[in-house]
């Protein structure tokens, strides 16, 4: 019996002590707790999505990353910071996890389940949209490195600086294939390749890329080809390409390159 009465009242002390503490706690204290509360989707986010985002880790896909923890940090110590009346550090903590949460699942699913309607103008305006987030040297590096005007169909064009910063702001937001939308005729000249290009961006505003024809649906080499949209999957090549002959665009047809 006094065995159980005193760990009654050690029981009730340490309560006490508790209830003690979580009153003490200032604002900046429940803020740090509600951000530390946010952190943990990151962390299994980190283990079960994000592996593939941070395969090939770069300045810019790190420079995301952190803007995320930052974001998913703040939200959380927000969330916390609203609650005045909350004293309860283990319920703080919770309260940080539930709104930054639902935030990387609404991200992770919008990312998955559609398909990506991309095409070579689209990175660049990302880019110029971003430019002003990233440090001046990753920018400057890009602008030194640009690559170069004719593509090739046997490898595929480095990553746009922008897809490595959203890379790691939102996860992976590029899926690539061997699927290429083109243009009939493929087998050009550079300068009408050049002319069919300006002639898309004009009439249609479509932008597209200039590839060297070996390789590609003609394979004739010397000759070029205009693509689209390059290195994308079945379903979202289908997709451009219906897109594009709803604008009215013609000779529109999709290719799949052949496994190497």
């Amino acid at each position: 019996m006094l065995a159980t009465a005193s760990g009654k009242l050690r029981a009730l002390n340490e309560l006490r002590t508790s209830v003690a503490l979580a009153k003490s706690l200032t604002m900046k204290q429940k803020i740090a707790l509600g951000g530390v509360g946010a952190l943990t989707p990151i962390l299994l986010n980190l283990a079960v999505v994000d592996a593939p985002t941070l395969s090939n880790v770069t300045l810019a896909v790190i420079a995301g990353y952190v803007l995320k923890v930052v974001i998913l940090f703040y939200v959380g110590g927000m969330t916390a910071a609203l609650h005045r009346k909350e004293e309860d550090p283990i319920r703080i903590f919770e309260l940080g996890i539930v709104a930054p949460a639902l935030l990387t699942t609404l991200i992770n699913g919008a990312y998955r389940e559609k398909h990506n309607y991309e095409s070579p103008s689209q990175p660049a305006a990302v880019s110029d949209a971003l430019k002003w987030l990233l440090p001046s040297e990753l920018v400057a590096a890009e602008t030194t490195n640009q690559p170069r005007t004719v593509y090739s169909f046997h490898q595929a064009p480095p990553e746009p600086l922008a897809q490595q910063f959203l890379r790691g702001l939102v996860g992976q937001t590029t899926t690539r294939g061997p699927w290429f939308v083109c243009i009939r005729p493929t087998e050009l000249g550079l300068a009408a390749a050049e002319a069919m290009v300006n002639d898309l961006r004009s009439r249609y505003d479509v932008s597209a890329r200039i590839y060297h024809a070996d390789g590609g649906p003609s394979s004739r080499p010397g000759a070029y080809t205009v693509v689209v949209a390059d290195w994308t999957n079945d379903a979202t090549a289908r997709a451009i390409g219906q897109n594009l002959r709803d604008k009215g665009v013609p000779n529109v047809f999709e290719w799949m390159r052949p496994s190497p």
